[in-house]
């Protein structure tokens, strides 16, 4: 998951090496790697120049759930996860293309990891009358109630020592409420978990 180690390791390997066949796939390995960091910094330069945008532009629910998937692959391994893609083109909001990838990648990478990157992950976008909604699903191991009522508090995470700041949530609702939207959660302990953020289709974010 980190293709500058794997550059550093196979490149010291290769300085000592004097077997061809292995010096060979080192090398292709390190061109792989490098192809990945490459990825990544299109990936985030994107990202960087959304946030330099204004809060208040129209954004497609459908393009946040793809740019979160993009980036959550350099985070998360996706290789064993079925993506379920549901999406309505009419799903259109006002706010900030940035934060709400924020918060899609957050609920993205938080299913992967419920889920031990092995799963059934659906990204899901839906629009009914003046609302429109966004929602991530997952099968994996969901939250018993007294979880689910925890875990927007500031430092209060399930993952283990290292994993996890406890921030991520909490931060996801402030700026769920920073675009006067609202946050539905659905989870089954041992059956998975839902995250819908429903959104006011016109109005802007709060200033």
């Amino acid at each position: 998951r980190n293709p500058l180690q794997v550059i550093m390791a196979l490149s010291e390997s290769i300085i000592d090496d004097d077997d061809l066949p292995r010096i060979q796939g080192d090398a292709h390995e390190i061109v792989e790697a490098s192809k990945r960091i490459s990825e990544i910094v299109n990936d985030l330069s994107t990202h960087a120049r959304d946030a330099r945008t204004t809060g208040n532009s129209s954004i497609n629910l459908s393009d946040i759930a793809d740019k979160s998937m993009e980036i959550s692959k350099h985070t998360r391994n996706l290789s064993s996860i079925e993506v379920v893609k549901q999406y309505t083109d009419e799903a259109v909001v006002i706010g900030s293309s940035s934060e709400l990838t924020q918060v899609i990648t957050n609920f993205v990478n938080n299913a992967v990891d419920a889920m031990n990157d092995e799963g059934k992950l659906w990204l899901i976008t839906n629009k009914s009358e003046d609302k429109c909604s966004i929602s991530v699903k997952d099968n994996g191991s969901g939250m018993d109630e007294a979880t689910q009522k925890k875990i927007f508090d500031p430092f209060f995470t399930t993952k283990e020592p290292g994993k996890g700041t406890g921030l991520g949530l909490h931060v996801v609702r402030k700026i769920i409420e920073k675009h006067d939207a609202k946050l539905e959660l659905k989870s089954k302990l041992g059956e998975g978990t839902t995250f819908t953020i429903i959104f006011p289709s016109t109005k802007k974010i709060s200033t």
